[in-house]
C-alpha cells in the first residue's frame, strides 16, 4: 500500500538446471507479533545458500525445487510489534474507532477462499480475529493470492472433496509461533482433506519436531 511498507520476498533455485520445478513457498509473520517465524525464513534461506555444494539435502533442494520465501506478510503491524506491542493485525484503519494495537484486519481471515465461513464480518472491528469487510481487501492478502496463482495452477475441481490430481506438486507453508500444533485442511469443518496425503505429510513433520498434527478445524474445538 502507498502508506505502507512493501513485502518482499526471495526465490532460490539453481538456474543452470532447467526444467518445470516443484515449488516451495514458505511464509512468515502474518501475525505481526509472532517474531519468530521471520527469523526462521531467513535462516532456512542462509541454511540452503551457504550449504548448497556441501550438504545434500540443501543441494537437492536448490537444484531441484523452486524455493519461494516471503518472511514478512504484515509488515506494517510488525513495526508495531518490535516496539514491544502485542500486535497481531495489520494497520488498516477502515472501520475506525480503535487503538493501534485493536486496529486492522487479521490478514490469516481475510483471505478469499471461504471467506467469512468462521469469523464473520459481523465481528467487533477492534476484535483479534475481524476477518474485514470483504473478501481479500488488503493489499497483503491479495498480492500473496496473486503470487500464489501465478505458482500454482488450480488443479482441483469445485467443493471442498474434489482431490487434486496425483501428478500435482508443491508445497504451502505459513508458519506461526504458537501452539505447537500443524494444522491441515480444512479449517472450517470437519471434512476431511480430500488428499488425505495431507493429514500424512503433517503428522510426518510432527514426528521430527514433536508437535501435535491436527486439523485447523480443531482450533475452534
Amino acid at each position: 500500500a502507498a502508506t505502507g511498507y512493501d513485502l518482499f520476498g526471495v526465490r532460490l533455485t539453481n538456474t543452470a538446471i532447467r526444467g518445470d520445478k516443484p515449488k516451495f513457498f514458505l511464509e512468515g509473520g502474518i501475525h505481526a507479533r509472532e517474531l519468530v517465524p521471520p527469523e526462521i525464513a531467513t535462516r532456512f534461506v542462509d541454511y540452503l545458500l551457504s550449504n548448497y555444494g556441501i550438504d545434500a539435502d540443501a543441494t537437492w533442494l536448490l537444484d531441484e525445487h523452486e524455493i519461494i520465501v516471503i518472511p514478512i506478510v504484515n509488515p506494517d503491524g510488525r513495526k508495531i510489534a518490535e516496539g514491544l506491542q502485542s500486535k497481531r493485525k495489520n494497520m488498516n484503519n477502515t472501520t475506525g474507532g480503535c487503538s493501534t494495537l485493536g486496529r486492522g484486519i487479521d490478514l490469516n481471515r481475510n483471505f478469499s477462499y471461504l471467506w467469512g465461513t468462521v469469523n464473520l464480518p459481523t465481528e467487533p472491528p477492534c476484535g483479534e480475529t475481524f476477518p474485514g469487510l470483504s473478501a481479500a481487501s488488503e493489499p497483503e492478502a491479495e498480492a500473496i493470492e496473486d503470487l500464489l496463482d501465478s505458482l500454482y495452477p488450480d488443479q482441483r475441481a469445485p467443493g471442498q472433496t474434489a482431490p487434486a490430481p496425483p501428478d500435482a506438486t508443491g508445497i504451502f507453508l505459513d508458519m506461526h509461533s504458537t501452539g505447537n500444533l500443524i494444522l491441515y485442511p480444512w479449517g472450517q469443518d470437519h471434512t476431511p482433506p480430500p488428499n488425505i496425503q495431507l493429514k500424512t505429510i503433517a503428522e510426518r513433520m510432527a514426528g521430527f519436531n514433536g508437535y501435535n498434527p491436527i486439523q485447523s478445524i480443531d482450533l475452534y474445538a
